[in-house]
């Protein structure tokens, strides 16, 4: 069904165009409507908490950076509706370019380093200490609790986050970079027809972060999980340009691994429960292959024994 505020845009512009497709919705309350001259029509509706402003924001920070980025054709601030880029079928999920996985992902894995040369802007938020509890939050109460209909007490939730505050502290997280916060494969294009470049996509919550999230977002995706030495391979990648950073990104990486998947368990389970999106489900078996992965280093004993004490059905993959 067709918002009425793209009706009224379309509209408003005289755009006639009997070929208008409604993209497949994803996890976002934004929508997408694809006009047949390679451009969207993208719906960003403030009553479900998207900002077309944070968008236009960011997009002009990337812009400056020469980042890849789908380009703003017309704003209606309005009717929340932006008319952008196109780039078609062309997400990395749906890799079948002549090339090697393990080469377009350096060239993504590229990318990242420039969004984290960009100067940091006072107006971006932080993802601090609160965001990250308040995400994982998500893990217990909508998959433990509404999904699996489990009973977990205030003190069990209390020490889940007490838990995840200590290794954050231990870890010494910090903030410094740019990160995308959303960084999958379903936002990341290749374009081998324009330079082989990288193009990127719901890019609209970066925040200040840590120089691992983007990292460990990518390469320990859910939607296409990496064979493990093509993952380690492409870690040397980023560590190689990061050498002064080695231990500070190996130990975000570790700790973004579980607080990540914990957070992505939950919003699925949400999707599914609230949203009446259930196609996100199948995946939160990889998110548990890869807590059960971290919950085996020494390092991670607390959390072990938070879910061998509350949620030992974490094993059952």
């Amino acid at each position: 069904m067709i918002d009425n505020r793209v009706k009224k845009y379309l509209k408003k512009n005289k755009v006639q165009d009997n070929r208008l497709y409604m993209l497949p919705k994803d996890a976002s309350n934004r929508s997408y409507f694809r006009l047949s001259d390679k451009k969207l029509i993208a719906l960003f509706p403030s009553e479900f908490g998207e900002s077309i402003e944070k968008f236009v924001q960011i997009s002009n920070i990337l812009k400056k950076s020469n980042i890849k980025i789908p380009k703003i054709i017309d704003y209606d601030k309005d009717l929340e509706i932006l008319l952008i880029e196109d780039f078609g079928e062309n997400k990395i999920s749906n890799h079948k370019y002549n090339i090697s996985e393990k080469e377009l992902l350096k060239k993504v894995i590229d990318v990242i380093f420039k969004i984290q040369k960009i100067t940091i802007q006072d107006s971006i938020d932080e993802f601090n200490l609160k965001s990250i509890l308040d995400e994982s939050q998500l893990f217990i109460d909508w998959y433990l609790v509404v999904e699996k209909k489990l009973q977990i007490t205030k003190e069990a939730s209390q020490a889940f986050l007490d838990m995840l505050e200590d290794l954050y502290i231990k870890f010494k997280i910090k903030n410094n970079v740019y990160i995308h916060k959303d960084f999958h494969v379903d936002n990341i294009f290749y374009l081998p027809n324009i330079k082989d470049e990288i193009a990127i996509i719901d890019y609209q919550d970066m925040n200040i972060g840590h120089i691992s999230y983007d990292i460990l977002s990518l390469l320990q995706d859910v939607r296409k999980p990496l064979e493990i030495d093509t993952e380690n391979l492409l870690l040397d990648y980023f560590l190689t340009n990061n050498l002064d950073f080695k231990k500070e990104i190996l130990d975000g990486y570790n700790f973004f691994s579980l607080q990540r998947n914990l957070k992505i368990i939950g919003i699925f389970a949400r999707l599914k429960n609230r949203d009446n999106k259930d196609k996100y489900m199948n995946l939160i078996e990889n998110g548990k292959k890869f807590i059960i992965k971290i919950l085996k280093k020494p390092e991670f004993l607390l959390a072990k024994k938070w879910f061998d004490k509350y949620f030992k059905e974490i094993y059952d993959v």
